[in-house]
């Protein structure tokens, strides 16, 4: 007789508690997660205690990704709380991105040099490679997973306790896909990858590859790219403010990409 896996059921029963309680508090309507972008949009504001996000181009794009998330991903009510939060955690970035690049305009003259490109298909070792030239702090730099979760202020000013944030964060994530770590281990100090910081303009594979949503998927395939590369940019020129880090650039599109800058 086999032994049961106990530390996976006890993750499964985690996880069953937290979907128990959240569905009775759904029948009353106390967490009713409305789907919609300008509401998201204020509450972002709000949080942030910001209004500026400069280019709204991001616009029809999430409500694109939250009409087909509505549509088609059959969330539950853990799955909308998720999407929810972290929807709202990107529409901050944004605001605080800006912010920052108001407060030191020298952010918008950082020059992104030499960028090392790495492409391949999904699961043939680009995240291997990553890893691997990312090793070489001498010659190789690339953003981590706490600077692009929780980007503001630029890294260059220190951590100040977002390194905790983002161990947490991915805490939640493991409770609720303990199988995912088999497939990409996830650190809060491990080099991120080109989808996570596009998926702040939200036309990103990384979003496709959480829910369920080939409509999604199908609209991504036929849009113009340069909001995204133009995002990208800002993005990268944010976490090398006034430092001589290498940063990364890299490409959208369905195959995997990762990429370094050398020195």
């Amino acid at each position: 007789m086999l032994k049961p896996n106990l530390p996976l059921i006890r993750r499964r029963l985690h996880f069953k508690a937290l979907s128990w309680t959240l569905r009775i508090l759904d029948k009353p309507g106390l967490m009713k997660q409305p789907l919609e972008t300008e509401l998201l949009i204020a509450a972002a504001r709000r949080r942030a205690r910001l209004n500026n996000f400069g280019d709204e181009t991001f616009r029809e794009p999430l409500r694109r990704l939250l009409d087909y998330c509505e549509s088609q991903a059959r969330l539950n009510t853990i799955g909308k709380l998720a999407l929810t939060q972290d929807i709202l955690q990107l529409l901050i970035n944004r605001l605080q991105i800006q912010r920052d690049r108001h407060n030191w305009p020298r952010i918008s003259k950082e020059a992104i040099v030499a960028p090392l490109f790495i492409v391949g298909l999904p699961r043939t070792g680009t995240t291997l490679l990553h890893g691997l030239l990312a090793q070489d702090h001498d010659a190789f730099s690339t953003p981590t997973t706490w600077e692009v979760m929780f980007p503001s202020p630029p890294p260059s000013l220190g951590q100040k306790g977002r390194i905790k944030r983002a161990k947490r964060r991915l805490d939640c994530f493991h409770l609720l896909a303990p199988e995912f770590q088999k497939i990409h281990p996830p650190s809060a100090d491990h080099p991120q990858e080109c989808i996570a910081i596009m998926s702040h303009t939200f036309m990103s594979d990384q979003f496709g590859a959480m829910y369920n949503i080939p409509a999604y998927e199908s609209w991504l395939k036929r849009q113009d790219k340069r909001p995204v590369y133009q995002f990208h940019r800002q993005f990268l020129q944010h976490l090398q403010r006034d430092s001589i880090r290498c940063v990364e650039p890299s490409l959208p599109g369905r195959a995997a990409s990762r990429a370094l800058r050398v020195n």
